[in-house]
């Protein structure tokens, strides 16, 4: 799903100070940055030696994020007026500052992510099995090295502010940045891939094969209909992921196995396709129910249903929608709705520096959810981001305040989310699949909008001549 939000400006966030939980993590991280090599300006024999650090700049740049500001002379305006940590005073001029961020580009920040990202991975797999452990967070899927969720989201437009820009329409596909496609952890919190794409029109499977690269066998991804592609399909069973995703409506199936029928509910393994048109090659798992006068349709490649029962295929496909929480996280209320410049390295530079805060915020929401004994989806982001200043201010302990008195304040309260009701298939017996079921068929693939296509010259130039010939007898009609 391709994710638009609104282009009426956004009210920065309201956060205007850290807590020194988070500082502390920004401050130990980038204190590991390492600094510019002055030996090869030297060797130039031009300009001067750099007099601002790439650890300032850059812990300068994620704390204006954290506070809300929202400019590059924000930047400059933090450095001026005093020393920030541990750095000393800057008496630079705004447009060195500019300079400086427009000549760094965005590898710094990128590794900066992956550091700070590495960092917390490992405090949130100590708060996920503290959370087990005590049954406040429940396992979903212990079969999968890990669940994420795959999806994209078309950036907002940018100011017209450039002289390029000026004369452009508002609405006009120019003032796209491009589009972010990502791979959001439901166990974690966390954004484990993220992938800059400038084509805001590209296809979304495209994208998907590149977002496979390094991911570990076993992982279970979840998405939606954008990515439906028998090919698609078959590539991840073939380089052993887990999928689940819905049925597109209308499509045809053909039933191999019932592991369970009644009226709407039905388990069992289908051919998707039909015989003469396009199809797969393997086999999948149709789990299908109603509910509320809605009618649920699953498949996944995951074909035991004791491994994976239908109750838990819809709970996890319903946490597709972590993702867009976390990009809503991103564009309202952390202010990536509004872009700094349309340069497109100093917009990136903001896109990475959000990613790295929100990454911090999304580890603080679980620690309060393990300590409150609450789900993570619990814990208000917005109140927090809100309050979170009000309390390091007045407070010593500020999270200690929310754990005590969170509930009375509003900042833990039940979520709103849809919750899952299905029907129970535990005490039921289901009938196991026959040893000599074949799950697989010679497929035929449609073409494939995730790869380039091969068209025969022979079929080009015959609709070639039949376009010609359509247009001769528009013309002269």
């Amino acid at each position: 799903m391709k994710h638009t939000a609104s282009l009426t400006p956004m009210q920065p966030p309201a956060c205007t100070a850290t807590s020194d939980q988070l500082e502390d993590i920004l401050r130990s991280t980038v204190s590991r940055v390492e600094e510019e090599q002055e030996t090869s300006l030297l060797k130039r024999g031009v300009g001067r030696p750099c007099e601002l650090s790439a650890r300032c700049l850059w812990a300068a740049f994620l704390v204006c994020l954290l506070r809300g500001l929202h400019s590059q002379k924000a930047v400059w305006r933090l450095l001026s007026l005093g020393p920030l940590w541990s750095f000393a005073h800057s008496v630079l001029t705004a447009q060195a500052v500019y300079k400086r961020l427009d000549q760094a580009g965005t590898a710094p920040l990128e590794e900066l992510f992956v550091q700070i990202s590495h960092r917390l991975l490992a405090v949130v797999s100590a708060l996920l099995e503290q959370g087990e452990r005590e049954g406040t967070l429940k396992c979903l899927a212990p079969f999968a090295a890990d669940i994420l969720v795959l999806d994209e989201t078309i950036l907002d437009q940018v100011a017209r502010r450039l002289p390029i820009l000026r004369g452009v329409a508002r609405g006009a596909a120019v003032l796209i940045p491009g589009k972010l496609v990502s791979l959001f952890s439901v166990r974690t919190q966390q954004w484990r891939r993220i992938h800059f794409e400038p084509d805001s029109l590209q296809n979304e499977k495209v994208s998907a094969r590149f977002m496979l690269t390094g991911l570990v066998r076993g992982t279970l991804l979840l998405f939606d209909l954008g990515y439906y592609c028998f090919k698609w399909f078959d590539d991840l069973t073939a380089l052993g992921f887990w999928y689940i995703s819905r049925l597109r409506n209308g499509s045809a199936v053909q039933i191999l196995h019932r592991f369970y029928e009644e009226g709407d509910t039905f388990d069992g393994m289908v051919f998707s396709g039909t015989k003469k048109g396009a199809r797969p090659k393997h086999a999948v798992r149709l789990v299908r129910f109603g509910m509320h006068g809605v009618l649920h349709t699953y498949i996944t490649n995951v074909l035991d249903p004791h491994v994976l029962s239908m109750h838990d295929i819809a709970q996890l496909y319903a946490r597709r929608w972590h993702i867009e929480c976390a990009f809503l996280l991103l564009k309202k209320h952390l202010g990536l709705a509004l872009f700094w410049s349309a340069k497109p390295q100093v917009l990136l530079q903001q896109v990475w520096g959000t990613l790295i805060i929100a990454q911090l915020l999304q580890m603080l929401r679980l620690q309060i959810a393990v300590q409150a004994k609450q789900d993570p989806y619990d814990v208000s982001m917005e109140l927090l981001l809100e309050y979170l200043p009000t309390l390091s201010d007045y407070y010593p302990d500020g999270l200690g305040v929310l754990l005590t008195r969170g509930a009375d304040l509003g900042f833990l309260r039940p979520s709103s989310r849809t919750r899952i009701q299905t029907p129970d298939l535990s005490a039921l017996l289901l009938v196991p699949l026959p040893a000599d079921l074949l799950l697989e068929q010679v497929p035929n693939y449609p073409p494939d909008p995730g790869k380039a296509r091969k068209r025969s010259p022979k079929k080009r130039k015959k609709q070639e001549k039949k376009a010609h010939k359509k247009n001769a007898s528009t013309r002269s009609a």
